[in-house]
């Protein structure tokens, strides 16, 4: 059941998984309530975090929603990125703060295991023609 201070359920009142986990999770329902499911870090099942690949898949799949980090640059620019310590993420060292624009995209972002992906970092201004 849902907590006394929220009425709505989540994935994890229904089936107690992690949502990550959920496939089609939008479908499950109760007698009033849709669950919906957004792709954390645009689905990291389906990509590195925030990664073009991740959201294209999430954008073609059945999340409800989208979630991603951002932080800005050194040239005021808005990256998506997870942490703004990158080499956490992506092949570059440093605080995303002291970086540009320019530099932070054309670093590679880390796989969840640590590997080095084929996907770049995005800029806020990459998602407007979705």
């Amino acid at each position: 059941m849902p907590a006394p201070d929220r009425p709505w359920r989540t994935a994890n009142d229904l089936n107690p998984c992690p949502s990550d986990r959920l496939m089609g999770a939008s479908q499950l329902t109760d007698t009033d309530h849709v669950v919906p499911v957004f792709a954390h870090r645009f689905g990291r099942t389906y990509g590195p975090d925030s990664s073009r690949r991740a959201l294209d898949a999430a954008l073609n799949g059945s999340t409800d929603g989208l979630e991603t980090d951002c932080t800005l640059t050194a040239d005021d620019q808005i990256v998506l990125v997870h942490d703004p310590l990158l080499h956490r993420g992506t092949t570059l060292t440093g605080w995303a703060r002291d970086r540009t624009a320019a530099e932070i995209t054309t670093a590679f972002i880390r796989n969840s295991d640590g590997s080095v992906s084929n996907e770049h970092p995005l800029l806020l201004e990459d998602l407007w023609p979705l």
